[in-house]
């Protein structure tokens, strides 16, 4: 009774030690995955901001060359008319 005993505690130790193991690798596979995780959300944030920034670029642009037109239909395009009028030709010079 005594050695089957013995046995048997010497089993559940080694089945404590193997539900251990796996904790440990548990715990450890978590924080790996969590640590993937934040990694990819701040590349997501900074590739949002870098777009965002992207788009306001092109909305200056947009908007430089909105006021480029404005100017140039308030002028009434004189100098593409003399322009076109020196050339002699049916192309206009830009």
């Amino acid at each position: 009774k005594g050695k089957c005993r013995g046995e048997r505690d010497k089993r559940d130790r080694a089945e404590r030690k193997r539900g251990v193991r796996k904790r440990i690798i548990a715990e450890a596979v978590e924080r790996i995955v969590e640590e993937k995780v934040r990694k990819m959300l701040r590349e997501r944030k900074e590739d949002d901001r870098k777009k965002g920034e992207s788009m306001e670029e092109l909305e200056e642009k947009v908007r430089s060359l909105e006021r480029k037109v404005e100017r140039i239909e308030q002028s009434g395009g004189k100098r593409k008319r003399e322009e076109y009028e020196e050339s002699g030709t049916e192309k206009k010079k830009w």
